[in-house]
């Protein structure tokens, strides 16, 4: 296992013995927990690892018989897609995963901060992205009109994290890397 000396000095599993590295444990981990529908459970029991479910009045259960329709209990996954990435990733040159983790810098394009304003702007009072829409599984009498929708707010991060991504690294006197007043924080909103 590498120690945090070598995560400072950009040293990973690929260019450190680790036997074996968390994430090849983890991943047979991941393995090992599969269902017999080669689905994950949500939730698993601490040292038994059981699958742990909710029925539709939310008592706890091992029997996923009688979960709610509204959440995933079971859910799929990308193993083998991951396996390969870290395998990618475990044969690299260190110096070359090195590079992947610097920031990209640079400038930011008009586009891309007339979206940040956007997304900014959309947020309400207390700091959410709340639309009009309904409550899928709660049928047409539900009252609910106000929502917040997964896919707005993963969409609205992803552009911040892709603004945020592309600024240049910071320098002091500026902890945002861009001066005070030429992005889309909040001295221009």
């Amino acid at each position: 296992m590498h120690t945090s000396r070598d995560r400072l000095a950009g040293r990973t599993c690929a260019a450190v013995s680790c036997s074996p590295c968390p994430v090849a444990r983890a991943i047979a981990y991941l393995r090992r927990s599969q269902l017999p529908d080669g689905r994950l459970a949500r939730f698993y029991e601490l040292k038994s690892n059981r699958p742990l479910y909710f029925t539709r009045d939310y008592q706890l259960t091992y029997d996923d018989g009688d979960v709610p329709t509204h959440y995933a209990f079971k859910v799929g996954h990308h193993l083998d897609a991951l396996e390969r990435q870290y395998q990618r990733l475990r044969a690299a040159d260190p110096k070359d995963l090195r590079a992947l983790g610097r920031p990209a810098g640079g400038r930011v394009s008009p586009r891309t901060i007339d979206q940040v304003r956007k997304v900014i702007a959309d947020l309400d009072d207390q700091g959410r992205w709340v639309e009009t829409g309904t409550l899928k599984y709660h049928g047409p009498q539900d009252p609910t009109r106000r929502v917040i929708d997964c896919g707005t707010f993963v969409r609205n991060m992803g552009v911040l994290s892709a603004y945020l991504a592309a600024l240049k690294p910071a320098r002091p006197g500026t902890p945002e890397g861009t001066p005070r007043g030429t992005g889309p924080g909040p001295s221009d909103r």
